[in-house]
């Protein structure tokens, strides 16, 4: 991979980004993993394992180190407010 490709532009602003801050550091936690899980993607932007393989909330959990139940809540979260398509 290129060092290009490990680089995911995040902008400092997130800080204030008022969807995110209602929620919990754990919910805002799950949303970097979410983005860089999908910057690595074989299809960037598409929650990928591989071509084929997508990826499902326990390996979003895992590769946050989240419980379950907080990804599903920050999943239903983000699309609620349109942040996942």
């Amino acid at each position: 991979m290129a060092a290009k490709d490990l680089w995911l532009r995040l902008y400092t602003e997130i800080t204030r980004d008022r969807k995110l801050r209602r929620h919990p550091a754990s919910i805002r936690w799950a949303w970097i993993t979410i983005m860089c899980m999908a910057k690595v993607s074989p299809v960037p932007g598409v929650l990928l394992l591989s071509e084929s393989v997508p990826v499902t909330l326990e390996d979003i959990a895992d590769e946050a180190a989240l419980d379950l139940s907080e990804i599903k809540e920050a999943v239903a979260i983000f699309a609620s407010q349109d942040m996942l398509a």
